[in-house]
């Protein structure tokens, strides 16, 4: 077993976050960079829809919903093996701000392999305590179980009690179910069934959408054309899904896509998708807030394509560059993403990440052009010493943010750093007065040292 314990930790060093175009009706999800939560979060993973969506989500601990540091008292965390069971505990103490109040998190998951050593049961429990009284838990069962060959049964079940919430069991369930087939050749499959009640709210995780059911069916077939091609692999899927709400029981959404992927033995890949969609809006659609664009309540159904292609990884020029069209609700929507990865030397590397959108809305003749921009550049000295820059504007919000920071490691186990966050904003939009916003958002200068012992 390995004991972490972290005393009023301030994570000034982690990377600033990447930002994004928002241009569904659900929150983005950030992943967690703080390399304390890091550490052994595969243990920690619940998965609730197979992506993002998860009973346990680190970035609840120490971050308000608007993305702003909370303080961390501290806090501690458990993990290792006892006999056939992989465990895992951790507590953390937040301090109290002028929005919330102090709070309290925890999180037990234990898992061990039953039949096979590709599968196995395990159990999760979280809790969120405030200390105004503000009680939240979350219990769930999962399994993943081998089968036959290369079929794999997933099952999971979940609850969650907030004391400032109405108690229906029904109302608070989580309930999966998943037979997959995995391979990359010959006949693959999904077929998904979850349920997430209109309370289900597990106050330590992330919930991309709620109070949803789904319905998947995927068909998969992959080739490997053998070592006389130029072609390591090609495949094909045909994929439906539909939510729907729980709430008044009509469709959210539904999507039908098929998809062909090629990749090359030199490391080309080319992927195509073809997707026809339909959206049932309940409520008017934001899409860029600070322009007036949005999308009012009712239902869509568009069609729209998508081209990928990227190049190999091993190489020290790679792009990866992406296109496309099509209908976006009541509008069209054009895009273009470019991600080009530039290895100058072995201890100098920029990458760049751009996506520009370009919505029009004819009917309502509403238009807007789109841009995020995103620049890194990452240098070595050496061992011991290296640098970051990270600078990234988005349009959404006219801003522009820079991260810096030096690192120099002396020895094994202490850090030095110099971290320089800088976040300004242009003339593009005003406030609700009118008035244009200040040029700096926020800037800050910092130094951190950390040495590292065993006692």
């Amino acid at each position: 077993m390995t004991l972490d314990v972290t005393i009023n930790p301030d994570f000034a060093q982690a990377e600033a976050d990447d930002q994004e175009v928002n241009l569904t009706r659900y929150s983005l999800f950030m992943a967690e960079k703080r390399q304390f939560f890091q550490e052994r979060s595969s243990l920690f993973d619940f998965s609730l829809d197979g992506s993002a969506s998860n009973l346990f989500y680190s970035r609840n601990i120490g971050l308000n919903s608007a993305g702003e540091a909370v303080g961390i008292y501290g806090g501690a965390r458990l993990t290792g093996k006892v006999g056939k069971w992989d465990i895992g505990l951790m507590d953390m103490q937040t301090a109290k701000t002028d929005d919330t109040a102090a709070e309290n998190f925890g999180v037990v998951r234990m898992r061990r392999n039953v039949i096979n050593q590709y599968s196995y049961v395990g159990g999760i429990v979280t809790s969120r305590l405030g200390a105004d009284g503000h009680q939240n838990f979350a219990y769930g069962l999962d399994g993943t179980f081998r089968l036959f060959g290369d079929d794999y049964l997933d099952a999971k079940v979940a609850s969650t009690y907030d004391n400032e919430m109405e108690s229906k069991f029904n109302k608070s369930a989580y309930g999966y179910l998943q037979w997959e087939r995995r391979t990359e050749k010959g006949l693959g499959y999904i077929f998904k069934y979850y349920y997430l009640g209109e309370q289900f709210n597990p106050g330590v995780g992330y919930l991309q959408r709620s109070a949803m059911d789904l319905k998947q069916v995927r068909l998969k077939y992959g080739w490997l054309p053998g070592r006389d091609s130029k072609w390591f692999s090609y495949s094909t899927y045909l994929d439906f899904q539909q939510y729907d709400r729980l709430t008044d029981h009509k469709m959210e959404a539904q999507t039908i896509t098929w998809d062909w992927a090629m990749n090359s033995k030199k490391g080309y890949t080319f992927s195509l998708d073809l997707t026809y969609e339909k959206e049932g809006l309940n409520e008017n659609f934001n899409v860029s807030p600070n322009e007036g664009i949005f999308v009012p309540k009712d239902n869509y159904d568009f069609f729209y394509g998508q081209l990928i292609v990227s190049t190999p990884k091993t190489k020290p020029y790679k792009v990866e560059a992406g296109v496309k069209y099509g209908g976006y609700y009541d509008g069209r929507q054009f895009q273009v993403t470019l991600a080009p990865v530039i290895a100058f030397s072995s201890s100098f590397q920029m990458t760049m990440n751009y996506v520009y959108n370009r919505l029009n809305f004819s009917k309502r003749d509403m238009m807007t052009n789109l841009h995020n921009l995103g620049i890194k550049a990452t240098y070595m000295l050496n061992t011991k010493l290296s640098a970051d820059l990270y600078t990234q504007y988005a349009c959404t919000t006219d801003q522009l943010s820079t991260n810096f920071r030096i690192r120099y490691n002396p020895k094994e186990g202490s850090d030095l750093y110099l971290v320089i966050n800088d976040n300004r904003n242009f003339h593009r939009f005003k406030d609700n007065y009118g008035l244009k916003f200040p040029i700096y958002n926020a800037s800050t200068i910092m130094f951190k040292y950390t040495y590292t012992f065993i006692l």
